[in-house]
């Protein structure tokens, strides 16, 4: 069958991080209502997120990380209505690489900080070589100031290695055309 995270299903989550398994394929609503995680990842499998799915959570959150490149996944409402926005201005949403304007259109951007491309370790905007390189530092051991960790993981499987480089390179070239 297909895997659900059901309603409320983890309301009151207390964890440092979550990777949402592949076998899961839809958020259904409220599910991480008052939550509080660092870094949330949500795999390419989730094809439906749906309203209040991560409605209040708890502002000691930090990262949600979504690994699909299609933003229709999200309900309009999957962060809440207008006036729970004010609970998600800490955390950061990163998404695939050239996808952060169809995210910010789909969610909002007035609904988080910031909005993230992945691989953008050094945060200026854009995946280049540049964040090729201080990737490559950090895994030799001299880590960069101002390197996103977060950014750096593009398979979102919580270690930083040859796998992510790879993964950036094929993002710079992709955007090259």
């Amino acid at each position: 069958g297909v895997a659900v995270i059901g309603d409320n299903a983890l309301h009151g989550l207390n964890k440092r991080n979550i990777t949402i398994p592949e076998s899961v394929r839809r958020i259904e609503k409220e599910a991480f209502t008052y939550a509080t995680l660092n870094t949330i990842t949500i795999p390419k499998s989730v094809m439906s997120i749906e309203a209040n799915a991560f409605y209040y959570m708890n502002i000691t959150s930090k990262n949600i990380k979504v690994l699909n490149p299609q933003p229709s996944v999200f309900d309009r409402y999957a962060f809440g209505s207008s006036r729970g926005f004010y609970y998600l201005n800490g955390i950061r949403l990163y998404v695939p690489p050239g996808c952060k304007t169809a995210y910010e259109t789909v969610i909002g951007r007035e609904v988080f900080r910031k909005i993230m491309e992945m691989g953008d370790v050094n945060g200026d905007g854009t995946v280049n070589i540049t964040d090729v390189i201080l990737t490559v530092n950090h895994i030799l051991g001299n880590t960069p100031d101002k390197f996103d960790k977060v950014a750096a993981d593009m398979n979102g499987d919580d270690v930083i290695n040859i796998s992510d480089i790879t993964q950036m390179v094929q993002a710079i070239l992709e955007s090259t055309y």
